[in-house]
């Protein structure tokens, strides 16, 4: 009896202490997890970067929610972005979040404040999409630094964003943030241009000038140009003979630029002089004339020269092997012609002419053709029209004035000229056929049969006349 008094005792205790227990856990558990205003540092967040063009929008929140792009916003895809967590630093010390504001960039490895250096983690990179998005997902409590690396996106950046901090929590003013919203934004420069100017330019041999151009892009206060110019891989049938640089309407001195050929791969680049005076500048137009001489005329006619690009400040400075990101506006259109020369009477070939064309139905001389031999003179590379870059050469002539201003030697040289149509990248012959008549000859002496006949005849005629006479004066005396 006594037992089962005892175990009925032990088992109220037990119930009781159970009970007592389980008040103390419902009491001592809201102290494991954060106050409600406290920033909760077990739970994870995200850093979504949104990579824009300048200039900065207005009445933009810089506290780190998502905002709306305004219209017109240039969003810049295929930027990389690297983000590194700040060791060193606990956010559940007052302290450290004293040191948070303080944060400055020492290099690629620290960062420091307060005198004291801070190293980076390692690197997490991400490339922006579509809208000019990178989201950096799974990031722990703690501060991170974020730059910004390669353009991969041909965007144009001169400069870039410069680095910054962010905390994961992020003190919003009415709430601890652990998605956090950053809008970066770029100075970036529009396309170059690039043109052809033919001014003068007749036909092969000769120099056609490749304008390569691009606006001034500002430049943060206190900042300097770091670097600008133009690279062009110039076709095979082009040769590099010199360049020109402007800004503006202003020609840049010799010493202010700097040019390279190497196997035809052509730099026009600024120096420190020339950098210099692209201060106060932004906006202008910086123009680089490449002069080329057009060497041979390509096999279609064409003379296209698409291997450009241009670099300034923080874009990379390309090399031959860059793809070319400027698209020449036009392109020359060429063709050539041949004609065949013979004597007019026996059809043999003639050599020792000389042939010229000229614009139709003026004296603008043009070109002179050269002899290949067999009768054949050729006009290597006759310039027909500057087309667009995307025009197609099919059809496309002129006409010109064929004028043979030397005949071969004992031939007549004719006094009109003919009109001929030269087809863009073709020979044309047009079965053209140029005949020369032979030059009169001096008068020959009567001699052989044939004189001595008409000598006789002339004699016989001159003795009839003097009987006729003779029988005429008889007659009368008698």
């Amino acid at each position: 009896m006594e037992q089962l008094k005892k175990q009925r005792i032990a088992r109220i205790l037990g119930a009781l202490l159970a009970a007592v227990l389980g008040a103390l856990t419902i009491l001592v558990a809201p102290h494991a997890v954060a106050a409600e205003g406290n920033p909760d540092l077990n739970r994870t967040g995200s850093i979504t970067v949104h990579k824009y063009a300048k200039p900065t929008w207005q009445g933009l929140k810089n506290d780190g929610t998502e905002q709306t792009a305004p219209a017109g916003a240039q969003a810049l895809s295929g930027i990389e972005f690297k983000v590194q967590k700040v060791e060193g630093l606990d956010l559940k010390k007052a302290e450290d979040w004293n040191v948070v504001s303080k944060l400055t960039a020492k290099d690629d490895a620290k960062v420091t404040a307060n005198g004291k250096d801070y190293n980076l983690g390692v690197a997490s990179s991400q490339i922006t999409g579509a809208g000019g998005v990178a989201k950096f997902d799974n990031l722990a409590a703690g501060v991170y630094y974020v730059t910004e690396g390669t353009d991969s996106g041909n965007n144009n950046v001169t400069e870039k964003a410069k680095p910054f901090f962010v905390s994961i929590p992020f003190p919003n003013s009415s709430e601890w943030l652990y998605n956090v919203h950053a809008y970066p934004k770029n100075e970036v420069v529009q396309p170059a241009a690039k043109t052809l100017d033919d001014t003068g330019f007749k036909k092969v041999g000769e120099n056609l000038v490749w304008n390569i151009s691009y606006n001034v892009p500002n430049v943060a206060e206190g900042k300097d140009y770091s670097k600008a110019g133009v690279t062009d891989k110039l076709a095979s049938y082009l040769k590099f003979v010199s360049a020109e640089v402007k800004v503006g309407d202003t020609k840049l001195d010799a010493a202010d630029y700097t040019t390279s050929d190497t196997n035809n791969f052509v730099t026009v680049e600024l120096t420190q002089s020339g950098l210099a005076k692209l201060k106060g500048q932004a906006g202008k137009k910086l123009n680089f004339a490449l002069k080329t001489t057009l060497k041979e005329l390509p096999a279609d006619g064409k003379v296209e020269n698409t291997g450009a690009n241009f670099f300034i400040n923080d874009m990379k400075k390309p090399t031959p092997d860059t793809p070319p990101t400027i698209v020449p506006s036009d392109k020359a259109v060429l063709g050539n012609y041949r004609l065949k020369k013979q004597d007019k009477d026996t059809h043999k070939i003639l050599e020792g002419a000389e042939f010229k064309v000229y614009e139709k139905d003026t004296d603008t001389e043009v070109a002179t053709a050269k002899y290949v031999g067999n009768g054949i003179y050729e006009f290597e590379g006759l310039y027909l029209k500057k087309i667009g870059q995307n025009e197609d050469t099919t059809g496309i002539t002129k006409q010109f004035t064929l004028k043979e201003t030397k005949a071969p030697a004992g031939y007549v040289l004719p006094t009109e000229g003919k009109t001929i149509t030269v087809t863009a990248g073709k020979t044309t012959n047009d079965d053209l056929v140029y005949d020369n008549t032979k030059q009169t000859g001096p008068s020959l002496p009567l001699t052989g049969a044939a004189g001595q006949l008409l000598l006789t005849i002339g004699g016989v005629a001159v003795l009839a006349i003097a009987g006729g006479l003779y029988l005429y004066s008889s007659r009368k005396r008698a």
